[in-house]
């Protein structure tokens, strides 16, 4: 893949099969690029340009297992030092060291996390806020499991030491802007990747994870919708998309089913009330469930259609997606509901708690 990504500037597998087409890559997009990033000298990925490459990820693995620790532990400089020493000996990450894995990406994907998570926690400032998001997003590029350590983030942002304020651990002023910002960092990484998916790599059914439903619950219309064009920017910039094609990624998956979530909502609070319950439930779950399946019904009827795929399967197969894409939206806002409701701009204490 990083061969083919240096010879032909393209993600995916480098051979062809009997029929002439070009099987592409199934799998995360960022070790590949480091690969291809270590041969652009010699115009192919050798063994000591992977050797390179995982050694310079154990080194930042090592450094940010050390910083943390300085971070965590203030008086005791040799905890530090001991940390970043365990992690640089990891026998899994040493073993694969010599070899094309991306076992060593993940051990520099999650020291990354930890770094910019102890960090955010030890000083409460606009610029750890957007790295801690960029790192978040960054390491799903390497490991897309990673996405779960977004509810991570936010119950280790509970520690966060700056001194209370008015009985609440963040200040007022800042708190709505670490995590909108927070929420657009990790939004701008993350979603183009899933947006531009299926010309990425081939899948038998080309459907994307929307995330707009979640970026209106956090950030609210009018800035959700600035950001979602962002999303779609970013996805044109990193697959071969024409311009047409990337505006239609961006009204139907982005526009379209945020537009639907602003009018639901509304529609909830002022025809079902102001009960928590009926937030998390009806808005943040069921209510993205009916919005991005509304948006994929409305997008097939306007003549976006699935390749080779019957329009009954086509509506079986959004009504799923749409499952998929509330259960994770749900599951997110619930979190910063209970932990850090200063972070949903669509929750209010005094409306949805009455006091």
């Amino acid at each position: 893949m990083a061969n083919q990504l240096l010879r032909h500037h393209a993600y995916a597998v480098d051979h062809r099969p009997t029929d002439g087409s070009l099987l592409t890559a199934s799998r995360a997009p960022l070790y590949p690029l480091l690969l291809a990033l270590s041969g652009v000298v010699s115009g192919k990925a050798t063994l000591m340009g992977v050797m390179a490459v995982n050694s310079f990820l154990l080194v930042v693995a090592v450094i940010c297992t050390w910083f943390a620790g300085r971070r965590l532990w203030p008086g005791h400089p040799w905890a530090a030092l001991m940390a970043g020493g365990m992690a640089g000996v990891d026998p899994v990450a040493v073993h694969y060291s010599q070899h094309i894995a991306p076992e060593t990406l993940a051990l520099a994907s999650g020291a990354l996390i930890f770094c910019r998570v102890v960090e955010l926690s030890a000083e409460n400032s606009l610029r750890n806020a957007v790295l801690a998001g960029a790192a978040v997003g960054l390491a799903t590029l390497g490991r897309p499991t990673y996405l779960l350590m977004v509810p991570v983030l936010a119950g280790a942002a509970i520690f966060v030491r700056p001194g209370r304020t008015g009985g609440r651990w963040w200040p007022d002023l800042n708190s709505w802007k670490q995590g909108a910002v927070l929420a657009c960092s990790a939004a701008l990484v993350i979603l183009p990747w899933l947006w531009a998916l299926p010309v990425l790599h081939a899948m038998p059914l080309q459907l994307q994870w929307s995330g707009a439903c979640l970026a209106v619950l956090l950030l609210g219309w009018p800035l959700a919708v600035p950001v979602l064009c962002g999303v779609g920017a970013a996805a044109w910039l990193i697959a071969p998309l024409s311009p047409a094609e990337a505006l239609d990624l961006t009204v139907w998956l982005g526009l379209v089913p945020a537009t639907l979530a602003l009018l639901l909502g509304a529609a909830i609070r002022r025809f079902v009330g102001t009960h928590p319950f009926v937030y998390l439930l009806g808005r943040a779950f069921l209510g993205s469930v009916a919005c991005i399946f509304a948006a994929g019904v409305l997008a097939q009827w306007t003549g976006h259609t699935l390749p080779g795929v019957s329009t009954e399967l086509s509506l079986v197969a959004r009504w799923l997606m749409a499952w998929g894409d509330a259960f994770v939206t749900g599951m997110l806002v619930a979190i910063f509901v209970a932990f850090r409701p200063q972070w949903v701009a669509t929750w209010s204490d005094p409306l949805y708690l009455h006091r």
